[in-house]
Formats: C-alpha cells, structure tokens, sequence
C-alpha cells in the first residue's frame, strides 16, 4: 500500500508569519474550550500555568522576573478519546469544521516550542483511560504513545508546552492576561454562550498569582463596551432571514492600533476588516 509523506518540519517552515509567540496559546486554550463544550458539562474550567526559566538573575538584588518559557494548560473536557486522537493525527482533519477550526493550529506548537508533551484521561464506555503521547518535529509527529486504564473518575486533559525556541512573552501575568483575552473576546460577550472558567496561574519562588479572565474583564476598565444592538438581514430569494448581534468594544493598550470590524461565527473569529479611513489625496 502506498503512503503519502508529510515533510513536518517544512510544513511548519511555511506557517504564515502572522502568526506570533501568543498564537499557540491561544490555540491550546481554544482546543480546550472546544473539549468542554464536546463534554457537555456545565462545569468547565481550564487552568494556565506558566512556566518560568530556572535560570536565576545574575544580579541578586535584582526584582525582575525570569524568562516565562512555557505552559502547562489543563481542562476538564472530554479527552484524546479514539476520534479525537484521529482527528489530532490527520493533517487538515475536519472534525472540528463545525467550530471552524481548519485542522492545522496544532502545528504552530511545533513552531515556538521545543518539547511538547500531552497526557488525556477520557470515558471509553464505562471506564476510564488514559493517552500519553509525545508531539514532535519530526515525519511522525507523534512520538511514544502509551494507552492504559485509569482509576479516575473524571476526563481531564494537560498539555505542557515547554523550551520556547521563537519569540519572547512578555514577562508579567497581568500583561499575558490582557493579550490573551483580546483574542477570546468573542467567548465572553456572547450573551448567549456560557464560558468555561479559564484561569491563569504564576507561581514563582514561594508566590502565588491568579487571574480569572472570565472575572478580570468585569471587574477592570482595560475593555469597556460602548454599545450593543441587532439588527436582522432577509433574502427574500430563499425566504429566509438571518439575526445579527453587533458589539462595540473600546479596548484600551490594544495590540492593534486600528479601528476594526471583526466578524464571527461558531465563537470564532472569521474575519477582520480594516475601518480606517483612507488618508485624503
């Protein structure tokens, strides 16, 4: 039987330069919000963990903070089961079109990090399970897979990012926290859709720092909503009608410095246009 090859390592060479250090992230946390709603629990929750260099500072007296080169993301969805774990090894796999996911992001792990390792516990019938796995860089991304029993009485998912070989993030959780959510804006003002508990973990040398960005932003003025409304389109062709919700959103310190129209569908963002003006002649 003849296979087809994928050369791994190039297809990651030519992952768009758009994407950033942030990107994979993103991904990971997006991948468990998707677990949770494939659960149908309504008891969601994802932790984030950084990871931080073990190098210490040279200078002693010195406050700044080490280096984050990793993270840990943990959920309680529903697992590696046997159609996810197929889905996870087919390139450009559809399972999650319906989300729109286009069967691609996991590749940009393999792009900022050096060692990534995922370990799932899921529900096969009765009983629970475990799957541990390595992905790599390589023609067969994915690297000794070990599949047993679990005494657990609940699925959970851990994927550790770790070795940061592209990029720098920026060094405090509040500012992780601030780009991050600019990018899952969608999953927290649909009126409609109840988010997962997505938390954010620091601890570093005996400390203990936590962010709840479902809570974070309510409760600061980095995000505030200028107006909400809906409006509804007709196609008198097919007799049919479609509802739109629109949000106006005023995001202060934003990564983008432009005004834009972000339009989404399925909790995903579909596209972005660009609402300057162009500059007169």
């Amino acid at each position: 039987m003849n296979m087809i090859e994928i050369d791994v390592p190039r297809l990651i060479e030519n992952i768009p330069e758009r994407t950033t250090v942030y990107t994979p992230l993103i991904e990971a946390i997006v991948n468990s919000i998707h677990s949770i709603e494939d659960s149908g629990r309504d008891d969601g929750q994802i932790l984030v963990r950084l990871i931080r260099s073990p190098q210490k500072q040279l200078d002693i007296s010195s406050l700044e903070l080490p280096e984050i080169i990793g993270f840990v993301i943990e959920d309680n969805g529903i697992g590696f089961t046997e159609e996810n774990f197929r889905s996870f090894k087919t390139l450009y796999s559809a399972h999650k079109q319906s989300k729109g996911g286009k069967g691609f992001g996991r590749f940009i792990f393999l792009k900022y990090f050096k060692n990534i390792n995922i370990s799932s516990t899921f529900k096969h019938e009765n009983s629970f399970y475990t799957r541990d796995f390595k992905f790599h860089k390589d023609n067969q991304p994915v690297l000794n897979e070990q599949y047993k029993p679990s005494d657990s009485l609940d699925s959970k998912t851990t994927i550790y990012l770790n070795d940061l070989n592209k990029g720098k993030y920026e060094k405090k959780l509040e500012t992780i926290a601030k780009k991050i959510i600019q990018h899952l804006l969608i999953y927290f003002i649909n009126d409609s859709y109840k988010c997962p508990d997505i938390y954010f973990l620091d601890e570093y040398e005996g400390k203990k720092e936590n962010i709840k960005l479902n809570d974070y932003l309510k409760q600061q003025k980095y995000i505030q909503e200028i107006k909400s409304d809906t409006f509804v389109l007709e196609s008198n062709k097919d007799n049919l009608e479609e509802i739109f919700n629109v949000k106006i959103l005023k995001i202060f310190f934003p990564d983008k410095q432009k005004n834009s129209l972000i339009l989404t569908a399925h909790n995903r963002e579909v596209t972005t246009i660009n609402t300057e003006m162009a500059p007169p002649r």
